[in-house]
């Protein structure tokens, strides 16, 4: 039980410390590192997951990672991979591919800016 409560503690510290300290990233990203294993990519890991060399092809979109490799028929520049390890939040005006891909594709990590 006192375990359990310490580790409710813990984690309630963390989250408060990187909500008011000096970072780069905002309260609910903070959150969202706290309350899961969804991990922290720069743009420069992003881009290793491009679809190549037998990697998966990620997305992110609106600070959130995707992993695309299972979506089949979004749309040519994406199932090509020529988008694939972006942040394609401004590149896509299609606002249907987003939400399928929001919707469809799962969550692995943040892009940290």
């Amino acid at each position: 039980m006192y375990r359990k409560i310490s580790y409710l503690l813990f984690l309630l510290a963390i989250i408060i410390f990187l909500s008011t300290g000096s970072h780069n990233i905002n309260t609910d990203e903070a959150i969202l590192i706290a309350q899961s294993e969804i991990y922290p990519y720069s743009e420069e890991e992003l881009s290793k997951f491009n679809g190549e060399n037998n990697q998966p092809s990620y997305v992110a979109i609106d600070n959130i990672i995707y992993d695309i490799s299972d979506l089949k028929d979004l749309d040519d520049r994406l199932m090509d991979n020529s988008l694939a390890g972006k942040d394609i939040s401004e590149i896509i005006e299609n606002d249907t591919i987003k939400e399928v891909i929001i919707e469809e594709a799962p969550e692995v990590g943040i892009l940290q800016e």
